[in-house]
């Protein structure tokens, strides 16, 4: 009986592909200003839109995403469903300290109680600095709240900020909202004779 012979070629292990992580630049903060803002938002697989976004009609900072980006909203971020509170969002990939999204919504009257929403109260912004702060108090870091101008109602349109949950009794806060807005618009998505459109800028 011959014995066998070991054909068997020794190999080199095979070494595993990891993809290399997108670096994230957080996005410029947006300004009041005639030139073109670059759209804020990401791929899913972390690339920078290049679209440019313009005052759509005459708002002191347009809502900066560019018109494919406020139906489907940011690549960054996803809504999931919560197996106990519905619906919520988490980030795609690590976001950067900075990085910047906007909440933005329908201007309109504020529903009765009865009816859910995710609107938040709009108080218009300087038309000149984009600002909605108090220039009588002392600081420069007061709002004002004397200029009610109803709510931001998200609901029927790409906005997924709306789906942010808030900050439970021993949970950090890990967003903050900027004093800057838009406002007094109308998207040119929306059909004739839509209702104004609004934002909130908020950052990481």
């Amino acid at each position: 009986m011959t014995k066998a012979k070991d054909t068997a070629k020794s190999r080199k292990p095979r070494m595993k592909k990891t993809k290399t992580a997108t670096k994230i630049t957080p996005q410029s903060r947006a300004k009041v200003s005639d030139q073109p803002l670059q759209c804020w938002a990401h791929s899913h697989t972390g690339k920078r839109c290049t679209s440019n976004v313009s005052s759509r009609d005459g708002e002191p900072i347009p809502i900066p995403y560019c018109d494919r980006h406020l139906k489907a909203g940011d690549g960054a971020l996803k809504v999931v469903n919560h197996p106990l509170f519905g619906k919520a969002l988490v980030a795609r990939y690590d976001l950067p300290a900075k990085y910047r999204m906007a909440y933005w919504g329908i201007r309109g009257r504020c529903q009765t109680c009865d009816i859910e929403d995710r609107a938040i109260s709009f108080y218009p912004p300087n038309r000149v600095s984009g600002t909605n702060i108090d220039p009588k108090i002392e600081g420069g870091r007061t709002l004002k709240t004397d200029n009610y101008n109803g709510v931001l109602n998200p609901g029927e349109t790409g906005d997924v900020i709306q789906y942010a949950g808030c900050p439970g009794p021993n949970e950090k806060q890990n967003m903050r909202h900027h004093q800057r807005s838009s406002a007094n618009i109308t998207h040119h998505p929306q059909p004739p004779h839509s209702p104004p459109t609004a934002s909130a800028f908020l950052a990481l």
